[in-house]
Parts: C-alpha cells; sequence; structure tokens
C-alpha cells in the first residue's frame, strides 16, 4: 500500500477527488490504530474467559 500511495496517488496531491492519496492515508491509519490497540474486549479470547 505505501509503494502504491507514493508512485500513484502520491504525484496526484494529497485529495481524494483529484486522485490523491487521502483515503488510502486514512486507512492506514486506521488499520495501524488497530493494530496497536490490540482486541481487547471485542476478541473471542475475551469472550470465552480465556485471558488471564
Amino acid at each position: 500500500m505505501a509503494t502504491a500511495i507514493a508512485k500513484v496517488h502520491g504525484p496526484k496531491g494529497f485529495f481524494l477527488q483529484n486522485g490523491g492519496y487521502e483515503y488510502n492515508l486514512v486507512l492506514a491509519a486506521a488499520a495501524l490504530a488497530l493494530a496497536a490497540a490490540g482486541p481487547g474486549a471485542f476478541s473471542l479470547e475475551h469472550l470465552l474467559k480465556l485471558a488471564r
């Protein structure tokens, strides 16, 4: 995804209506935030009370 942002969307600028990388950047930020936060209370492990 980083290569697609840099090669395809990067030269077109930031805004999505011009073909920019705005949406891709939001998706990457959301994925990183979810990975950093972890599953927490929504995990199957927590639901089955396997977490310690």
